[in-house]
């Protein structure tokens, strides 16, 4: 059935093996196979509710009062799973989390599968082929972007980074006037700054040569210029573990007014890591 099926069942055993604990499995569960194992778990815990199907006051109770990382953005995977493709539906039970952050959390993964739809295409909702195609889906997908306004906005342009890294072929500089295009600032931020793990990526995980892609934002929008240094510090601690000397080399080769902001984040980062890799700095 392959990997992500796979991790469907090992999310059935462990709701099997400890239902009393669902949450913390839910929050706990691996990520890799397109969020398999978490998915396996809420499809059990939905079986069970009185009507066996997920209302928008029950989707809170998935990862608790307080989330672990981004449980939730797993969660809005499923929930355009759950809705059969429907984003109206899926906005709607993503708006059962009332906090701003978790339902922002909750919209960027429904958006996500809806571009990416590995979930979607597996389940026999759409295609196979649409799943194969997604980043030649990426002009279609922009107009739909363009109908929504703020967090949705945001959202979705912030999902947006993934097919574009393909579509543009891995250029910074492409990527970014593409985001630019979006409707608001917070929109076209969050479109760059999502794209830069992949880039991390792209880059070998090279942190200095990609410190070169923020540059090109120090005309045009200086403040993301920015959050762009200091954001490459988590995202390179994601992908490959600490390493002081390499991260604190990069803080130094800043400008001086940066430099303080950059080992300010190493330490945010570095104390959440060795707390049990409890972050993510927006990899999903």
């Amino acid at each position: 059935k392959g990997c992500h099926f796979i991790a469907h069942g090992i999310g059935w055993g462990a709701w099997q093996r400890n239902p009393s604990n669902w949450q913390n499995l839910i929050a706990e569960s691996s990520p890799l196979c397109s969020y398999g194992e978490q998915m396996g778990i809420i499809e059990l815990y939905t079986q069970s509710l009185p009507d066996g199907k997920l209302t928008k006051e029950d989707v809170p109770e998935l990862c608790g009062p307080n989330p672990k990382a981004d449980c939730n953005h797993a969660v809005g995977h499923m929930m355009l799973l759950e809705a059969r493709n429907s984003l109206d539906k899926a906005i709607d039970l993503c708006s059962g989390l009332k906090g701003e952050k978790q339902n922002y959390i909750c919209l960027s993964g429904m958006f996500m599968e809806r571009f990416i739809a590995s979930n979607l295409a597996d389940h026999g909702i759409v295609p196979k082929s649409y799943k194969g195609n997604w980043p030649g889906r990426l002009p279609s997908d922009e107009k739909l972007c363009r109908l929504f306004t703020g967090k949705q906005a945001a959202a979705c342009w912030r999902e947006m980074s993934h097919p574009a890294l393909y579509y543009f072929n891995q250029s910074p500089k492409k990527i970014f006037d593409f985001c630019n295009t979006a409707q608001s600032y917070e929109a076209a931020k969050e479109c760059k700054l999502h794209s830069l793990p992949e880039l991390m990526t792209a880059y070998n995980s090279n942190i200095s040569d990609l410190k070169e892609a923020c540059a090109l934002e120090n005309q045009s929008d200086p403040a993301f210029e920015k959050e762009c240094y200091i954001s490459l510090v988590g995202i390179k601690t994601v992908l490959n573990g600490p390493n002081s000397k390499a991260i604190s080399e990069y803080c130094n080769s800043l400008r001086p007014d940066l430099v303080a902001s950059c080992f300010d984040r190493e330490k945010r980062v570095l104390s959440a890591y060795y707390a049990n890799n409890d972050f993510t700095d927006g990899i999903d």
